[in-house]
C-alpha cells in the first residue's frame, strides 16, 4: 500500500501488504446537514437547558468565552446565530463581550482575531485577552477538590457565561470542549500547570477518547464553580466540515457531543504496532498543537515499538519538516 502525506517535503511511504496493520484515520461523514441548519437547530433545541433567548435577561452582562486559532472551530460562522438568540432575549450589544481562551497560548494579533471572529464582531464588541500569568486578571472562586478555582475576573463579573468550542479526542481531558474552555482556557497558570501535571500521571489509554475520566470531572467542577452557564460546542470531521452542534447544559450537552465525536474519531486496531507513522495534519500550527498526533500514537504502538512523527509548520512561507 502506498500512503501519501499532506506535506510537499514528505515522500509517499510504500508498505508491503503483509506488514500493514491498518491505515487509521477519522471516519468520513457522508452528506452532513447544511451548516446553518445544524447551528440554528441546536440553538432551538438545547440539551437539558432552556433556549438561549429564554435563559438570558436584558439586564444580564453576557460573556462569550471562545477558543483561539489553535482550534478549527468555525467561530465566525457560529456567532451570528448565537447573537441573534441573545438579542431575541433582550440583551443589547453594550452588555455583550468576548474573552479569548488562550490557556497558555500566545495572544492573537488583531488580524488573527478578525479572521477568527469576523470584522463586525471585533469592531462592534469588546474583545478581551486572557493572560494566565497576570494575577491582576484573576479572581478566587473557591476550590474544586484540591485545586483552587482561580479564573479570569471577567468570568466572575459576568451574569451569564457562554463557552464556544469544539469537541475532539484530547490527551488530557478525554475530549475537548465543555468546561475545558474555562480550565485551562481562562484559568490561572497555577491551575493550568497543576491540571496538566495531574493528567500526565494517567496513562494516555485511560484518558484519550474516554468520555468520563478524573481530569474531565475536575474540569467540569472547576468550570461550573467559576461560573460557566452554557455551552455551544461543535463536532467536525476530518475535512473540518461541521457535522454536529451541541448547545445547552455545560456537562450534559458536552457528553452528547462527545458521543458523536467518538463515533468519528475513535477507531479500533487489531493490535499495537511495531512501527507507527503519524502525521499531525491539520493540527500543525505549532509543535505544541502538533504534539496531539504524537500523543495519540502511544495508544497504537507497542511499548518497545517506534513512532515516526511527521510535522510541518504550515504557517511558514515554506514548510519546515520536523521528524
Amino acid at each position: 500500500m502506498r500512503i501519501t502525506f499532506p506535506y510537499p517535503d514528505v515522500s509517499p511511504l510504500d508498505v508491503p501488504d503483509k506488514n500493514l496493520l491498518g491505515y487509521i484515520h477519522p471516519k468520513r461523514v457522508d452528506s452532513p446537514a447544511p451548516e446553518e441548519e445544524l447551528i440554528r437547530g441546536a440553538l432551538r433545541n438545547p440539551i437539558s437547558a432552556p433556549r438561549l433567548c429564554d435563559a438570558v435577561r436584558p439586564e444580564h452582562a453576557v460573556l462569550l468565552v471562545v477558543d483561539d486559532l489553535t482550534r478549527p472551530t468555525p467561530i465566525a460562522r457560529l456567532l451570528p446565530p448565537i447573537l441573534d438568540e441573545l438579542h431575541q432575549g433582550g440583551v443589547e450589544d453594550s452588555r455583550i463581550a468576548f474573552l479569548m481562551a488562550y490557556g497558555s497560548h500566545r495572544d492573537m494579533t488583531d488580524e488573527e482575531k478578525r479572521e477568527r471572529l469576523g470584522n463586525e464582531i471585533v469592531d462592534r464588541y469588546v474583545v478581551l485577552d486572557h493572560h494566565y500569568d497576570d494575577e491582576n486578571q484573576l479572581r478566587d472562586r473557591g476550590r474544586s477538590g484540591e485545586m483552587p478555582v482561580l479564573v479570569n475576573r471577567h468570568v466572575v463579573e459576568a451574569d451569564f457565561v457562554i463557552g464556544v468550542g469544539h469537541i475532539v479526542p484530547h490527551r488530557s481531558h478525554g475530549f475537548g470542549g465543555g468546561g475545558k474552555i474555562i480550565l485551562p482556557g481562562v484559568a490561572a497558570k497555577a491551575c493550568v500547570d497543576r491540571m496538566h501535571w495531574m493528567a500526565a500521571q494517567i496513562p494516555i489509554a485511560n484518558l484519550l477518547g474516554r468520555i468520563e475520566n478524573p481530569i474531565r470531572r475536575l474540569t467540569d467542577e472547576f468550570a461550573l464553580r467559576a461560573g460557566l452557564s452554557y455551552i455551544i460546542d461543535v463536532v467536525q470531521d476530518d475535512e473540518e466540515r461541521l457535522v454536529g452542534v451541541w448547545a445547552g447544559d455545560p456537562v450534559k450537552a458536552h457528553r452528547k457531543g462527545c458521543e458523536q465525536s467518538r463515533e468519528i474519531y475513535c477507531v479500533s486496531i487489531p493490535e499495537p504496532a511495531d512501527i507507527c507513522v503519524i502525521d499531525s495534519y491539520p493540527a500543525d500550527i505549532d509543535l505544541w498543537q502538533a504534539n496531539k498526533a504524537l500523543f495519540a500514537s502511544e495508544a497504537a504502538v507497542k511499548p518497545e515499538g517506534v513512532a515516526d512523527f511527521l510535522w510541518a509548520i504550515s504557517m511558514l512561507p515554506e514548510f519546515q519538516l520536523v521528524r
